[in-house]
């Protein structure tokens, strides 16, 4: 029967295949009956497979919703929806197992055709091949066709802002609407957090000059504890406290998106619009500016590989300078530090 799991609003199903393997996931729905019934038509499609040897028919539709219930509570779950409606406009709801290479070059084409960038294109394959994988460990004899098909994606480039810009900023924010902005901005560029582990950000994470983003609100899923700035310990003195959360409204609700203000600080200052992630850029590329190595930065930010850290190391060529002297056999007076490019 359907169970509940801590956390989730959803029912969750758990069956057995003929193979004797443990099948569990997400129903996606929390009314109970919808999941009832849901588990009935898994069981009776498992019992076909057992029973006639054969696979149970699969369509492309079928396969995408259940990839998006069995992981309706990721946080990319909306975003997840909205590139499975666009693979089924493109591909159509028919036989999963007549999926081949041609459909999704014709795919990949179409998508070129209407100016989508490969980035774009290469995390709707990504949301597929998941999809075509997870059919794969259920049973079902579908084709990998994605495989190999991703798309190369040009070097973007990160944005930052100087001290001089973040001080414009936080004067500018004094003059909107939203009285936590000038604090939050600097809490955002002296921890590199993202705009959701701000959001979540709790007076019992933050602790003796430190502060702890939790393993349930961090993108990685691994918790991580920094420490914080004289600067950024201050702003967070500053917060009245209205509830368990260290960003509110003057109402006591939630602060969850801060881009409306941001934006009008922009404006009054004349500085390019700009997303909270670029304050996460700013800390890091502050940080590599100012010598810290590559490792202790992708630690501090909680990447979850240094890749994802690599794209700040131009931001420091002195140090590959170093690497030079030091290969030419010449003295340095500091380790140098080593900065993949």
């Amino acid at each position: 029967m359907p169970y509940r799991q801590k956390g989730s609003p959803h029912w969750y199903i758990s069956l057995t295949s003929g193979s004797g393997r443990r099948l569990k996931r997400s129903s996606g729905t929390a009314d109970r009956r919808e999941a009832v019934a849901l588990e009935a038509k898994w069981r009776e499609e498992l019992r076909q497979q057992a029973v006639w040897g054969a696979p149970a028919r699969l369509s492309i539709a079928e396969m995408l919703n259940r990839f998006l219930a069995a992981h309706a509570d990721k946080r990319s779950a909306r975003s997840d929806r909205i590139r499975a409606v666009t693979l089924l406009q493109h591909l159509g709801d028919g036989d999963a197992y007549a999926l081949d290479r041609t459909a999704i070059k014709g795919y990949i084409a179409a998508r070129q055709a209407q100016g989508r960038k490969p980035s774009t294109i290469n995390r709707e394959l990504a949301l597929l091949s998941a999809a075509l994988n997870e059919a794969i460990a259920d049973g079902y004899p579908v084709p990998p066709v994605v495989k190999g098909r991703k798309l190369r994606e040009p070097e973007g480039k990160t944005r930052w802002l100087t001290r001089a810009e973040v001080a414009l900023l936080i004067d500018a924010a004094r003059q909107t609407d939203q009285p936590a902005l000038p604090d939050w901005l600097v809490v955002a560029v002296h921890t590199g957090l993202r705009a959701g582990e701000m959001a979540a950000l709790q007076w019992q994470h933050v602790q003796g000059g430190r502060l702890t983003v939790p393993a349930e609100t961090a993108k990685s899923g691994h918790s991580r504890t920094i420490p914080l700035t004289p600067e950024a310990q201050a702003a967070i003195a500053r917060q009245p406290l209205r509830s368990m959360f260290v960003w509110t409204h003057p109402d006591g609700q939630p602060l969850k998106d801060v881009r409306g203000s941001l934006e009008r600080a922009c404006q009054i200052t004349g500085i390019e619009r700009i997303t909270p992630h670029v304050l996460r850029h700013t800390c890091a590329s502050w940080q590599v500016q100012a010598g810290v190595p590559l490792y202790t930065v992708q630690r501090w930010l909680g990447h979850s590989t240094i890749k994802m850290t690599e794209r700040y190391a131009h931001l420091a060529p002195e140090h590959l300078q170093e690497g030079a002297v030091a290969l030419a056999g010449a003295a340095v007076d500091k380790p140098a530090s080593v900065y993949t490019a």
